[in-house]
């Protein structure tokens, strides 16, 4: 292991391909994810966002020492070329610390489709039945809760909210037994976010739009937002056509703001 990491540490972007398409050292980031915490999430976060993070640098970690402290981790992945060097320092203490980078686009898209799709499945892990049920019935500080629970799960960059809140939400209400999830159809004179239909007619349908607050104090404006839009934009008139009757469709209009959410219902 010292030998690899001698070699790495003259060229460290030699190896990002090769270490990338190996199970083994997919196996080391996926730990990363597994037992990553709140701080961790951020840093994965402003890394796919094009940011950049600062780790101190240990030249002398084996591989036996890898999964020891979150800082083995970092440097393990810089070492196999997950990361690239853009500065260095020293403290006071002459420990040293590197700013590092995600590399290339190739890197990149790894990040952005195999951590983000292991993220996914640590959220789906868990157990969405109080959701679903808040939902059901009618239940919006409860369905606040599960949501906010359920983002801290999971990590979002700022290049992609309104797509990661609509794919987020989709992907954890697909779960719920006897009914069907529908992502984005037409209805009306535009286009809803989510309807949620159940199997049977004789019991209420759903459409949820989606609203995304630069500011926190904007939460409650946006989700009265996402409500007159269903509603300007007839979003239930699909449901109409599927002989649901008015009375029992309702809408949830839900706005965001980073991992915080404020959910409003209409009856």
């Amino acid at each position: 292991m010292n030998m690899i990491l001698d070699d790495l540490l003259d060229n460290p972007n030699r190896f990002p391909k090769a270490y990338w398409a190996n199970t083994s050292s997919n196996s080391i980031v996926r730990k990363l994810i597994e037992i990553a915490d709140e701080d961790t999430k951020r840093e994965i976060e402003e890394l796919i966002d094009n940011k950049t993070i600062e780790k101190p640098i240990h030249e002398d970690i084996t591989y036996d020492e890898v999964y020891k402290s979150m800082d083995n981790l970092w440097n393990f992945m810089f070492f196999t070329g997950y990361f690239c060097k853009v500065s260095e320092r020293m403290d006071f203490s002459d420990n040293q610390y590197i700013e590092l980078k995600i590399p290339n686009r190739e890197v990149k898209y790894i990040f952005r489709t195999k951590i983000l799709s292991w993220f996914d499945e640590k959220v789906k892990a868990h157990d969405r039945s109080r959701l679903f049920t808040a939902l059901v019935n009618l239940d919006v500080e409860t369905m606040e809760e599960e949501i906010v629970e359920l983002l801290l799960e999971t990590i979002s960059f700022n290049d992609a909210y309104e797509s990661f809140y609509h794919g987020f939400l989709a992907g954890i209400l697909s779960g719920m037994k006897g009914y069907i999830v529908k992502s984005n159809r037409e209805g009306g004179i535009g286009r809803s976010d989510l309807f949620i239909q159940p199997v049977t007619r004789r019991k209420p349908a759903f459409v949820l739009e989606f609203k995304v607050a630069d500011k926190l104090k904007l939460l409650d404006k946006k989700a009265e937002e996402a409500l007159k839009q269903i509603e300007d934009k007839g979003y239930a008139r699909e449901l109409h056509d599927y002989d649901y009757d008015y009375e029992t469709i309702y809408r949830y209009g839900i706005a965001f703001c980073g991992k915080d959410c404020l959910v409003k219902l209409q009856k």
